[in-house]
């Protein structure tokens, strides 16, 4: 399983150590207004993916039934009235190193900044694991920690649409789930400031404390 955010999300760049925040973050917003036309319309629900595949498409044999198959580390609930996050025994599953190169990413541009995080989330060289979800085994990389922390912090505050975005198939929706991605994005630009530390501290805990060895 692998997702990625290929083409810019105009509302948010997940906390970037002094990194310009946007105006829904109370950071006095992005630096180029000229790459808010997007939204976060390149969220990629539709991948499950090995980590040799190098394609973006649903694998069925990455489901395996309960009784056969590797062992896992944990079973991850899914979407109840939000994205749940993984469970804490399947992490870290990304190596400091990609962390470092992740926070050195270039934020004035938020397509370039997601191509390139991207980038180094699939180079990412830690081994992968597997998680329950249901009765079937799902195996997840680097990139399926960061993305399902991320959104599960961002569903604590837009629920619907962050869930909308996350189960939106942009190789079947007829506009590439920009509809959706405008949804969420117009929802974190509301955000109070209360709303806005809650995820910050999500963020900070679910997902760079978490998905990455320390």
């Amino acid at each position: 399983m692998f997702f990625s955010l290929d083409q810019g999300v105009d509302a948010f760049v997940p906390f970037l150590p002094d990194a310009p925040m946007p105006d829904a973050w109370g950071g006095g917003g992005s630096p180029d207004a000229s790459h808010r036309d997007s939204g976060v319309d390149a969220w990629r629900p539709d991948a499950f993916m090995g980590r040799d595949s190098g394609v973006d498409a649903w694998r069925p044999d990455a489901f395996m039934p309960r009784d056969t198959g590797p062992m896992a580390c944990g079973t991850w609930l899914g979407i109840t009235h939000r994205i749940e996050p993984l469970p804490s025994s399947c992490l870290p599953r990304c190596e400091r190193m990609t962390r470092d190169r992740i926070l050195a990413c270039p934020s004035h541009d938020s397509m370039a900044y997601w191509n390139c995080v991207d980038m180094h989330l699939r180079a990412d060289r830690r081994p992968s694991a597997w998680v329950w979800v249901g009765a079937n085994l799902i195996e997840i990389v680097c990139g399926d920690c960061f993305y399902v922390q991320l959104f599960h912090c961002w569903s604590l505050v837009c629920p619907t649409e962050s869930i909308d975005l996350f189960t939106c198939n942009p190789m079947s929706d007829p506009d590439e789930c920009r509809g959706e991605g405008d949804g969420l994005d117009a929802c974190l630009r509301l955000l109070s400031f209360s709303q806005s530390q809650q995820v910050d501290m999500c963020i900070h805990m679910r997902l760079w404390n978490a998905c990455f060895s320390l």
